[in-house]
Formats: structure tokens, sequence, C-alpha cells
């Protein structure tokens, strides 16, 4: 096998013990808290065709008008993976406006560690006045955010 399939193999089963071994719900104010200088790309052709490099979300959840991620992926220590949030262009109705989000990970680090690491993303440039539920892919639980 090659070295990057070897290090993908190490990244999935160190994932699925991470999640083995871990709560159901944690409490937001039991995860790491990162400042929010990220900011939320809106496009939908970069949505479309966004290609990123394998990563599992741990957690998100919503604190004021910001989103925290946590990631997992393999590295060094994550310093210089570079992520972005992208949303796409289109919103759902339905019995709440609902927006689908998208990370990217671009991680060039060339070691087996397995990484967890915190993100931040500025979610006001949704322009969202009121609620809006938010989808992110990896992430099984819809996300609330409110202006109220």
């Amino acid at each position: 096998m090659t070295k990057k399939m070897n290090r993908f193999l190490v990244f999935i089963v160190c994932s699925l013990f991470f999640f083995a071994s871990s709560c159901d719900e944690e409490a937001p104010d039991e995860l790491p808290l990162v400042p929010c200088d990220k900011f939320l790309i809106v496009n939908e052709n970069a949505f479309l065709t966004l290609d990123s490099d394998p990563f599992t979300v741990t957690n998100a959840f919503v604190i004021d008008d910001c989103l925290q991620v946590v990631i997992t992926a393999s590295g060094c220590d994550g310093n210089a993976w570079e992520v972005e949030l992208i949303g796409s262009d289109s919103v759902e109705v339905s019995t709440t406006i609902q927006r689908d989000l998208r990370l990217k990970l671009k991680n060039e680090e060339d070691c087996d560690a397995v990484i967890n690491k915190p993100f931040a993303f500025e979610l006001r440039t949704l322009g969202v006045k009121g609620s809006i539920t938010l989808n992110l892919d990896g992430w099984d639980k819809p996300l609330n955010y409110s202006t109220e």
C-alpha cells in the first residue's frame, strides 16, 4: 500500500475509536472555544465543486454569531491546515429557513498523528434576520442560528 493509503487507514481507525469512546452529547461549555476569526463564504459554484482532504466533523455548535466546529484529521499538529466554510446560495424553505454548508480542508501535513482542532466561523455574513437552520455536511444534527 502507498504511504497516503496507510495514513488514510490510520485516520479512519482512529476516528472510529474516537467516536466509540466519546459521549453522544457534549455541552458546548465543555468544548474548546476559539476566536471567531474565519468567515463563511457563500458561493454556489464553490459549494458544488468543493474538493477537500479527508476529515471528520467531531462537534459543531452555534454561539451568538459564531459557528464553532471541531474536526479530526491526520497530520502533524494541524497548524498548517487551511479550513474554509462554504455555503450554498440556495435557501430551502420548509417549516424553517435552511441553508447547506460544507467545510473544506487543505491538509499538506505529512504525519500520521490524529489531530482534533477547533475552528470558528463568523455567521453574520449570511445576512439573516430571524432564525435559520444550518445543515453542515458531515454533521448529523441541525444547527440553529438566530439573530433575535
